[in-house]
């Protein structure tokens, strides 16, 4: 990975590539596009032929949801300290979200109309949880707890599986600890679609709530309408702004992050002006990679969209420097989506 300079010719358009990239392929949405309408056309046999074909797993229709017996075992098997900590996050999720909580009011106008609000729950929702590099219990905590916590009457859970077939203990867990009880072992574009038109397997929903890779977010896109979305999201993206003061591992850690998506498509971005500093944050990066096994098939990829800039010194001074909190004062995140 090299450095880049600003005001360097040679790197002009590398830094052109990184700030004007697109997001969206035109020809990933012709490929989603075509799987949401076999999905909406042919039902549960498109679901397991694209589950077969993405995931390399031969699913038969009655193993689309996951059995109770697994969620039980799965909520048995996980350590302790790990149901601890669900348990522990779950409160803190469900204690912010009451104070969100909305109630329906009314009153009477001059003219002796009643006005008003009223507030009623979706009747069914699905939450979306990827599980590709990574299964992210979070994502099932802070969709689900919200939903519970708004009224909802009935939330899913959709999640791929891995080559074996099984979804993720731990996202079996946080789903029995949130109190859900309908599971679909089937992830990417062609879920999302099932739960946008609903096949014999697999009852519709009103609203999918979740992240996901790009063809998830432009399967969500395709079915805007015919379900409520949530905010679209990803491809994630991170720039880490830090001085010669910074600690290399810190920052390099900051920016393999973005790692954990493993699409191929994240963003993460160093600027600095401190030419020693890029170097050392380099050279952590290969090696904190290294320590990674699960992620060091995208290391290829990751460099696609990472990059560590040099930036020229500032001629003017802030005349009162402003002192961060020690757990941010190396380096600190600008943006960051997904």
């Amino acid at each position: 990975m090299d450095v880049l300079r600003i005001g360097a010719s040679r790197d002009r358009a590398r830094l052109d590539l990184l700030v004007n990239r697109r997001s969206i392929e035109r020809t990933i949405e012709a490929r989603v596009r075509a799987i949401v309408e076999a999905v909406h056309r042919r039902g549960d046999a498109a679901l397991i032929e694209f589950t077969r074909t993405f995931d390399g797993v031969r699913l038969s229709p009655d193993r689309l949801r996951v059995s109770p017996k697994e969620i039980e075992a799965a909520l048995a098997s996980v350590p302790r300290g790990l149901l601890r900590a669900l348990r522990a996050v779950k409160r803190n999720i469900e204690t912010y979200h009451r104070r969100q909580r909305r109630a329906s009011w009314t009153m009477q106008g001059r003219s002796g109309a009643v006005l008003g609000e009223r507030i009623v729950p979706l009747r069914r929702v699905a939450a979306y949880v990827p599980g590709g590099v990574a299964p992210l219990v979070s994502t099932v905590l802070m969709s689900v707890v919200p939903a519970t916590v708004a009224g909802v009457g009935e939330v899913v859970v959709a999640t791929p599986p891995d080559k074996r077939g099984r979804v993720a203990p731990a996202i079996l867990a946080a789903c029995a600890l949130c109190g859900v009880e309908e599971v679909y072992r089937v992830g990417g574009a062609q879920a999302i679609a099932a739960l946008a038109y609903g096949t014999r397997r697999v009852a519709p929903v009103e609203k999918i709530v979740g992240p996901g890779n790009i063809f998830v977010m432009i399967a969500k896109k395709l079915v805007c309408g015919v379900v409520g979305l949530d905010a679209p999201s990803g491809p994630s993206e991170v720039l880490v702004l830090a001085d010669a003061t910074a600690e290399a591992r810190w920052v390099a850690a900051d920016l393999l992050a973005q790692a954990e998506h493993g699409t191929g498509r994240e963003f993460a971005v160093l600027v600095t002006t401190s030419k020693r500093l890029a170097e050392q944050v380099r050279v952590e990066i290969g090696a904190q990679l290294d320590e990674m096994p699960a992620l060091s098939g995208v290391r290829t990829r990751l460099e696609r969209g990472m990059a560590l800039v040099l930036a020229p010194t500032c001629p003017r001074r802030l005349s009162s420097p402003t002192r961060l909190p020690p757990s941010t004062s190396r380096s600190s995140r600008a943006t960051r989506g997904g």
